[in-house]
């Protein structure tokens, strides 16, 4: 029962008792009680996704989750970045979306102190697996894509904002 239908329940028994109409002191005599029950009423929250930890810390938070187990965290992040790059800065709260549809890969959270390359710009520079389909989808039909596929243009040879893109493509 909603709050407005427990409050309508007491006015129309107290109405009921009263005759058929209820005054201003008898309304609020029997409505007061009720009102005065819901402000004491703790209050809910906001909740707020990690805050106060690092991207590191709310990984390795997450990774506790079975929901994220197998998931690569940093590398799954990394992607919706890029994704969303130049148009907003992705929340936790839609990082935890993008999660919640990544595909389990194994990954597991690096050791307590230990810092995470996951992030680095470096792992742009080795060609991950499944690079040339995923080229083949970011880039369409067109003479790079035959080149990559031909073997003439090799992972080095694009530009880093060529393999970002080849990147978030990769299934």
């Amino acid at each position: 029962m909603t709050t407005a239908e427990q409050l309508f329940t007491i006015l129309a028994n107290a109405r009921t008792k009263a005759g058929n109409v209820l005054t201003k002191e008898q309304w609020l005599g029997a409505a007061q009680p009720f009102l005065d029950s819901l402000s004491k009423k703790p209050v809910k929250k906001k909740n707020v996704y990690g805050a106060g930890l690092t991207d590191d810390q709310w990984f390795a938070e997450l990774a506790k989750d079975p929901d994220y187990s197998g998931i690569n965290l940093p590398d799954e992040a990394r992607k919706c970045r890029l994704y969303f790059k130049g148009s907003t800065v992705p929340t936790r709260a839609r990082l935890l979306r993008w999660f919640a549809k990544a595909t389990p890969s194994g990954w597991k959270p690096p050791a307590a102190g230990s810092p995470s390359d996951a992030l680095s710009p470096d792992k742009l520079n080795i060609a991950p697996a499944g690079w040339k389909a995923a080229a083949r989808r970011a880039f369409g039909d067109c003479n790079l894509v035959d080149s990559i596929l031909s073997g003439e243009t090799a992972w080095a040879d694009l530009s880093t904002e060529k393999r970002s893109k080849i990147v978030c493509c990769i299934s």
